[in-house]
C-alpha cells in the first residue's frame, strides 16, 4: 500500500473528529473510539464487562457469514453483533466469508466457504438447527430460515443480561445443540374472483383454486353478498372470514381477508373507505364506486407473533381517485408499523403507476422485487401485465416464494375469474 498523503490524514481525521463531535452533541453521552475497526461507540454503563465464548474473550472473535445468503444468515449476523454491542459496548466486527479479516476465533452464522467439510449441517430436517463449537469456531448452520431465526433466539438468549453473574456471560458451547424451530412461513394469496356470472361451474374452479394452494390467510376482491355466502359455506369450516360491504354491513362488494383458524387468532379487524370520510360509506368525486380496505391483525399461535394483512381493491376509471385512494391506505396501515405488514388487491395500475410508486416509496416493496424465489407471469388472462400485488413491509418480512397462477379451463368450462391469483410465501419475523 502506498503512503498516505498529509492531506488525505488530515481530511480523514476531520471527518471522524467532525462525526465525534456531532455523535456527542446528538445524544448528550460519552463516547471513546472502538480500536477495532475506528469508529464511534457511546461510553455507558453495560450489563457485562466481560464477555467469554468457549473461554475466549468476545475480543478475540470476529463474525462472518457466506457470500451467498439463501436464508438472510446475513440479517441474523448483524443481529448478534447488535446484542453484544448493547449488553458490552462492544461492536464486534462482521464479514462475509468473501472479505479478509484477521481473527484468532470465529462465529460463523451460516456455512461459509470454509465449513464445507461439515457435512452433518447441511443434511438437517426442515426447520432444524444446529450450534456447534469446531476449534477455533462457532457454527450456526439451519435448513431453512426458520431454523436460523430459532438458533439465532438461541444465541440471543445466552446474551441477555439476566445471564450474567459479577458482569460476566461466559458462554460454553461444550455440547452440540441441535432442535427444530417452528415454521415462521405464511402463504397469502390475493384472488379477485369477479363480481358478475355467479354460476356454476365457474364458482367451484374458484373454490378448487383457491384449495389447490391452501393459503394460510387470503385476501379476495369483488365478492358479492352472494360470494361471501358461497365462500364461508365452501371454506368456513377451514377459514375466519372478515370484512364489511363497500356499501355497508353486507351491501356491494366486499374485500374479504380469510385466514386459518387453527394457525391464527382474529386480534382485531374493520374495514374502511378510501375517501375524505374512512369511517363510513363514502368516496371521492373522481371515484366511480366507494372503494374500501378490510384489514386483519392476526396472532400466530405457536408463538404469538402479530401481523396485520390489508386487502383492497382501487378504482379501475380514475388514476386521479386511485391517487386520492392510495394516501388514505397509506395513512390507514401507518397506524399499525409496529407489525409486520402486507397489503394485498387488485391495484388496477402497472408498476411504473404513480400509486405503486408512492406505495414504495412508503417502506413497503413488491414481492416480487425482494423474493429469493420469483416467476413473472401477468395477473388477468387478456393481458401481458401485473396490476395485482402484495406489497410488504420489508423491515419485518422475508419473502421466500412469488408466482401467479395462470391455469385456466377450456371456455366451455369457464375460467374461475377475470384475473390470475398471486400467491407469495413470506416469512414473518
Amino acid at each position: 500500500m502506498g503512503a498516505i498523503s498529509e492531506s488525505a490524514l488530515s481530511q480523514a481525521v476531520t471527518h471522524f473528529l467532525t462525526n465525534a463531535v456531532d455523535a456527542y452533541e446528538e445524544n448528550d453521552r460519552d463516547l471513546f473510539c472502538n480500536k477495532a475497526d475506528a469508529e464511534i461507540v457511546f461510553a455507558d454503563t453495560y450489563a457485562v464487562d466481560t464477555l467469554t465464548v468457549g473461554g475466549v474473550n468476545i475480543t478475540d472473535y470476529v463474525i462472518v457469514y457466506p457470500k451467498k445468503v439463501p436464508n438472510y444468515e446475513n440479517e441474523y449476523a448483524e443481529r448478534l453483533a447488535a446484542k453484544i454491542e448493547e449488553i458490552s459496548g462492544y461492536r464486534i466486527p462482521v464479514y462475509k466469508d468473501s472479505q479478509e479479516w484477521s481473527a484468532a476465533h470465529e462465529l460463523h452464522i451460516g456455512l461459509t466457504s470454509s465449513d464445507d467439510a461439515y457435512a452433518e449441517m447441511l443434511a438437517l430436517e426442515t426447520d432444524a438447527y444446529v450450534i456447534e463449537k469446531v476449534e477455533n469456531k462457532v457454527i450456526l448452520a439451519a435448513s431453512t430460515v426458520s431454523g436460523y431465526v430459532a438458533g439465532s433466539d438461541v444465541l440471543l438468549a445466552m446474551l441477555s443480561a439476566e445471564n450474567a453473574v459479577e458482569k460476566t456471560i461466559a458462554i460454553d458451547f461444550s455440547e452440540k445443540i441441535t432442535a427444530i424451530g417452528n415454521d415462521l412461513s405464511v402463504k397469502v394469496m390475493s384472488y379477485n374472483i369477479y363480481y358478475s356470472m355467479l354460476v356454476e361451474p365457474r364458482m367451484s374452479h374458484v373454490i378448487e383454486m383457491i384449495e389447490k394452494h391452501d393459503p394460510d390467510v387470503l385476501g379476495v376482491q369483488e365478492a358479492m353478498p352472494e360470494w361471501k355466502e358461497y365462500l364461508a359455506e365452501h371454506l368456513g369450516d377451514v377459514y375466519g372470514i372478515v370484512g364489511e360491504g363497500r356499501g355497508g354491513g353486507n351491501n356491494d362488494e366486499h374485500n374479504l381477508i380469510l385466514y386459518r383458524k387453527d394457525q391464527f387468532d382474529l386480534v382485531e379487524s374493520g374495514t374502511w373507505w378510501l375517501s375524505a370520510t374512512p369511517e363510513v360509506p363514502s368516496k371521492y368525486s373522481a371515484s366511480s364506486l366507494n372503494r374500501i380496505v378490510t384489514y386483519a391483525v392476526l396472532e400466530r399461535k405457536h408463538d404469538g407473533k402479530k401481523f396485520v394483512h390489508f386487502n383492497t381493491h382501487l378504482e379501475h376509471t380514475s388514476a386521479e381517485a386511485r391517487d386520492l385512494q392510495v394516501e388514505v391506505l397509506l395513512n390507514i396501515a401507518g397506524e399499525y408499523t409496529e407489525y409486520p405488514r402486507f397489503m394485498t388487491g387488485d391495484f388496477n395500475a402497472k408498476k411504473n403507476a404513480n400509486v405503486v410508486q408512492r406505495i414504495l416509496e412508503s417502506g413497503y416493496s413488491d414481492s416480487y422485487d425482494v423474493a429469493k424465489n420469483a416467476v413473472y407471469d401477468p395477473t388477468s388472462p387478456s393481458s401481458t401485465v401485473v396490476i395485482d400485488y402484495c406489497f410488504v413491509s420489508t423491515d419485518l418480512i422475508q419473502v421466500e416464494k412469488y408466482r401467479v397462477d395462470t391455469f385456466h379451463y377450456n371456455i366451455e368450462e369457464k375460467d374461475p375469474s377475470d384475473h390470475n391469483p398471486v400467491i407469495v410465501d413470506l416469512i414473518i419475523k
